[in-house]
């Protein structure tokens, strides 16, 4: 044992020693609680602690690939694959450039179309506002009105002489009973 173990072990001793008898219980019992709690991982525990007692040696090999595999994976996200770019590159975004003119005509063919969707919703606006003023004025709503009262109407009509036809079958069944009996 190394001279800091045994110090550190004669001073837990020494102080378990002063801890008066109705305190013992209490660590006794709070190590028990411990231990209960920490039996149903107790394999776990034990597999992580074999994994660092055994991967010591490894962990800076491992440690190196890992940050290799993240470098290879960042420089294979970037365009270029993480090569800085040359001058020959960069002339395309020049003012005469390929990607500065595909950029232009992007942005003209982007302004049409927003030209065009502002026409056509600058006419539905004028087409909701013209329905809006005229619709009031062609009396389509008090004829709509009228229509669906007509029909409610009718609708009511057709239920009454329902019930009434109803009425007038049940008479006759039980007139029909009624002299079935009596003979």
């Amino acid at each position: 044992m190394s001279p800091s173990v045994s110090a550190l072990a004669a001073g837990l001793l020494l102080s378990l020693l002063a801890i008066p008898k109705g305190h013992a219980g209490e660590w006794e019992a709070l190590r028990d609680r411990y231990d209960s709690a920490l039996r149903p991982h107790a394999r776990r525990i034990a597999e992580i602690e074999g994994r660092e007692r055994g991967a010591a040696p490894d962990q800076l090999r491992r440690a190196e690939k890992i940050t290799r595999d993240r470098i290879a994976a960042t420089e294979g996200s970037l365009k270029g694959g993480g090569k800085a770019r040359g001058l020959d590159d960069l002339s395309e975004w020049r003012a005469d450039g390929a990607e500065r003119r595909k950029l232009r005509e992007s942005l003209t063919t982007l302004q049409k179309q927003l030209e065009r969707a502002n026409a056509s919703l600058g006419s539905a606006i004028e087409v909701a506002e013209t329905t809006a003023t005229r619709v009031p004025r062609s009396g389509v709503v008090e004829k709509v009105a009228r229509i669906e009262a007509e029909a409610k109407a009718r609708a009511n009509w057709q239920r009454e002489q329902d019930r009434l036809e109803r009425e007038r079958q049940q008479r006759e069944r039980d007139a029909a009973q009624r002299d079935r009996g009596v003979r």
